[in-house]
């Protein structure tokens, strides 16, 4: 592992998968952001 995290920043990216923690907000923030840009692009 390389990188700018620590040992607990390191030994939490084993455990812990960020990337499904996050992707719903993910995809929610995209879907508002879609919503809010369709209109305008008519």
């Amino acid at each position: 592992m390389s990188g700018k995290n620590g040992f607990m920043g390191k030994a939490f990216g084993l455990f812990v998968n960020c990337d499904k923690m996050v992707s719903e907000k993910f995809e929610e923030g995209f879907a508002n952001l879609k919503r809010v840009v369709a209109p305008a692009a008519k």
